[in-house]
């Protein structure tokens, strides 16, 4: 006897992501030990009132068009990295810190934002003018992967 399957509502559908950007993800030892470091490097510190980035190290933001960039991350998803803060930068809205790796990006500076001002934002890093070296590069490491937002159900059905 053949019969029909009656159809399975209760199957959840995966939520659709957008592509922000795709980076060198930091692993929790090297995200405090790069906030330690730049803690010790500035003479006051990072501010209080300022807000703790140290996250990735960007290499292709969804508006860069840098085919060389976007295949290196199509071919080498989930990868770690070795990175190494070289120099140290700070302007009035940002904290950041140079890095040398293997991992290309798109951006003019390979860099990781490490705090922000009140009003700023992680993008504001690509500003600074001054950096000053460091002189006993900071090791970090990373993975690199990408970061995508949910998609609401109305852009979904624009789609």
């Amino acid at each position: 006897m053949n019969r029909e399957l009656p159809p399975n509502n209760n199957i959840e559908q995966q939520p659709k992501e957008k592509y922000i950007y795709s980076g060198v993800f930091l692993n929790e030892e090297s995200r405090e030990r790069l906030v330690t470091a730049v803690n010790q490097l500035l003479q006051d510190g990072i501010p209080d009132s300022w807000q703790i980035v140290a996250h990735h190290m960007t290499t292709h933001f969804f508006t860069q068009e840098d085919p060389v960039v976007e295949q290196f991350n199509k071919l080498h998803d989930g990868e770690n990295f070795d990175l190494f803060a070289t120099s140290l930068g700070v302007s009035d809205k940002a904290i950041a810190v140079d890095v040398e790796t293997e991992a290309p990006s798109a951006n003019e500076h390979k860099h990781i934002t490490v705090a922000i001002a009140e009003n700023a934002s992680p993008v504001d890093a690509n500003d600074i003018q001054n950096w000053v070296p460091i002189a006993t590069p900071i090791p970090l490491r990373g993975v690199l992967g990408q970061f995508n937002v949910p998609v609401s159900d109305e852009e979904q059905s624009k789609a």
